[in-house]
């Protein structure tokens, strides 16, 4: 029985989710640097976010964070990972896409960990 130590340790469902929440972002007309709905200076000192403004400028970092991984992973990892998560065309036919696939997920897991994301 092989025992994982905590930075080989993750979950599954987690990191299906981190994967929706970038392919939504990918298909989204969202602008990655647009500028905030609320002025600092019209701040009264208290909270100016409420829950869900957090949820949402969370999933966004999330979102530009994995992207990041992803554009540092190999190119056909990368692209591997454009084909399962966006039906984008991959074009390495003479590459396992299965095995390609398997270790672009294992490379991306350990660039979030470096990241600080929580899988």
């Amino acid at each position: 029985m092989t025992l994982l130590n905590e930075s080989q340790r993750w979950e599954p469902e987690r990191f299906e989710q981190i994967m929706d929440n970038w392919r939504r972002w990918m298909k989204s007309d969202v602008p990655v640097d647009a500028f905030p709905e609320r002025s600092a200076v019209l701040s009264t000192g208290g909270a100016s976010k409420s829950f869900d403004d957090m949820c949402i400028e969370l999933d966004q970092w999330l979102a530009e964070t994995t992207n990041a991984a992803i554009e540092s992973l190999p190119v056909a990892e990368s692209c591997a990972l454009h084909h399962c998560y966006l039906q984008a065309v991959y074009r390495f036919n003479k590459l396992d896409y299965l095995s390609i696939l398997a270790h672009a997920k294992l490379n991306l897991i350990a660039g979030l960990k470096s990241r600080n994301v929580y899988l």
